[in-house]
């Protein structure tokens, strides 16, 4: 019997869509304020683009851009759960 996805998708509990990918960003970027001149040097983006990204300046930043900050917020998400991990295990 094939599968409605117009009925999977009624369901409350799969209604939850994903995070848009610069609605992510412009939400992390504000998260580290503080912390944009330092993502700039580790992702090689410019503080400029960071800023007018976060501020919504530029609605639709290039890939080239984009991609470096997506990698650096994963790897420090990445960092913190270790982190976590081994102070509960400690």
């Amino acid at each position: 019997m094939p599968v409605c996805l117009d009925t999977y998708a009624r369901r409350p509990e799969n209604r939850r869509m994903p995070e848009p990918i610069i609605d992510f960003l412009v939400r992390r970027l504000n998260e580290h304020k503080g912390v944009w001149p330092k993502i700039s040097e580790e992702t090689g983006v410019e503080y400029d683009t960071i800023a007018k990204i976060a501020q919504r300046r530029r609605p639709n930043p290039r890939l080239s851009n984009v991609q470096p900050l997506l990698t650096w917020f994963q790897a420090k998400d990445e960092m913190m759960a270790r982190i976590e991990k081994a102070l509960r295990t400690a």
